[in-house]
């Protein structure tokens, strides 16, 4: 289990932060098998969120990837599991 937080310097939106998790999870659907990953859950605060996978290592830094190609936001990740 992994968590990947991913963090602002302002207040997100909720249209932002639905629309982060959206993201999130369309890419749980896009990507090939040695990369799968499940999303089980997200945490929001005001400036952050934090999603909740099961994945090898391959599949976090892949979603890691796509997020920082794509977001303007800080992305972080550490083992929890």
């Amino acid at each position: 289990m992994w968590a990947v937080t991913i963090t602002s310097n302002k207040t997100l939106s909720n249209k932002k932060r639905n629309l982060i998790v959206e993201y999130i999870n369309s890419e749980t659907h896009n990507v090939i098998k040695q990369k799968y990953f499940i999303l089980h859950d997200v945490l929001e605060g005001r400036k952050y969120l934090e999603a909740i996978i099961e994945g090898n290592k391959l599949a976090v830094l892949n979603l890691l990837s796509i997020l920082k190609a794509n977001l303007p936001y800080r992305i972080s990740y550490k083992k929890i599991y």
